[in-house]
C-alpha cells in the first residue's frame, strides 16, 4: 500500500522541521512550508492526500488557505495543528473544511492517529479537546 502524501504548513522551523522527520517515518512527506500563501500554492501543484496545517500563519492563515483548497482540491483532506483550544476556533477550522483538529501538545503519535482516521473519511478531534468539553458540559 501506498504511503500517504503529506504536506506540511508551519511557520516555526523547529516544529516543522520535527513534524517532516517523525512524519516521514510512516508516511510520505511531499513538502513544507512556512505561510499560507505558500501552502496554496504547492498544494495546488502536488495534489496532496492530507495538508497538516497550523491555524496562524504570515501571508495568509491555514483557515483562509484551506477555504481557497476545499473548493479545487475536495479529495484533499485537512489537519489543523495548532496551540488554539477555543470552541470558536475548532469551530471556524471545520467550517474552512478542516477533517481534524490536533493540539499542539499533543504527542506525535495521537498526530498519526488523527491523519490515518482522517484518511479513513472519519473526522477527528484532539483528545485533549474532547475531555474538556465533557468536563464543561457536566
Amino acid at each position: 500500500m501506498a504511503k500517504l502524501r503529506i504536506l506540511i504548513a508551519e511557520d516555526h522551523a523547529i516544529f516543522r522541521a520535527s513534524l517532516e522527520r517523525r512524519l516521514s517515518v510512516k508516511f510520505e512527506v511531499i513538502g513544507a512550508v512556512s505561510d499560507g500563501k505558500s501552502l496554496v500554492e504547492l498544494a495546488r501543484r502536488l495534489e496532496p492526500d492530507i495538508i497538516v496545517s497550523d491555524i496562524t500563519m504570515p501571508r495568509l492563515s491555514g483557515l483562509e488557505a484551506a477555504r481557497q483548497l476545499v473548493d479545487e482540491l475536495p479529495d484533499v483532506k485537512i489537519v489543523f495543528v495548532t496551540v488554539h483550544t477555543s470552541r470558536a476556533y475548532v469551530r471556524e477550522a471545520f467550517r474552512a473544511g478542516a477533517r481534524g483538529y490536533v493540539q499542539k501538545s499533543s504527542s506525535i503519535e495521537e498526530l498519526e492517529e488523527a491523519l490515518s482516521e482522517v484518511h479513513r473519511g472519519n473526522t477527528y478531534l484532539s483528545k485533549k479537546l474532547c475531555d474538556e468539553g465533557r468536563a464543561t458540559q457536566e
